[in-house]
């Protein structure tokens, strides 16, 4: 095909608006500004940025998992998927949040207002030694961090980082700190 060039401006003879130049014509069109947005479009755009899974979740009513934290693993299960109870058979946790695990689960499944990453990058296993979540799902191992403006989750099979855009409002940099608790060692 044949590449084409056209500008973007925000003014045209002192008249503020949105305008797209075509410099092969040197037409010069008005845009409505919902329109403009194929204009910032990538190559990313047109990728599938969910989380891929080799597993039929229709078929699926129950699950394991293992949680991972500062080297510790605790396993976890979800008997009923419908219900979406979560429970250990781990003495050492005393609590599951039931709403810091649900919104893990939605974006580690693409689930909500996780659908689809806003982008994702190649990145090799060294990179992401600062990750202190790591979740073991059916047949992916994913590693967490929440940074500013972002959820990343890290396919280790894969060696590609999921970058989730969020509120920070919503949550805080530490919100995964509190999916579960474990008993206090010092009470009586």
């Amino acid at each position: 095909g044949k590449e084409r060039v056209f500008s973007y401006y925000l003014s045209l003879n002192e008249k503020f608006g949105h305008y797209v130049k075509d410099h092969e014509t040197a037409k010069v069109y008005e845009v409505d500004p919902q329109e403009l947005g194929i204009f910032r479009l990538n190559a990313q755009s047109f990728w599938n940025k969910r989380i891929p899974y080799q597993i039929d979740f229709s078929k699926l009513n129950q699950f394991d998992f293992e949680i991972n934290v500062k080297g510790k693993a605790y396993q976890f299960e979800v008997k009923d998927i419908d219900q979406f109870e979560i429970s250990t058979k781990n003495k050492e946790i005393s609590f599951i949040s039931t709403a810091h695990m649900n919104f893990l689960f939605h974006v580690i499944l693409n689930l909500a207002d996780f659908k689809q990453a806003e982008y994702v990058l190649e990145k090799k296993n060294d990179e992401i030694k600062d990750f202190s979540l790591k979740v073991s799902l059916f047949d992916k191992l994913l590693s967490l961090k929440i940074e500013s403006d972002y959820i990343i989750v890290y396919d280790k099979k894969l060696e590609i980082a999921f970058y989730y855009q969020y509120d920070q409002k919503q949550i805080g940099l530490d919100f995964f700190d509190s999916l579960f608790q474990l008993k206090d060692e010092n009470a009586n």
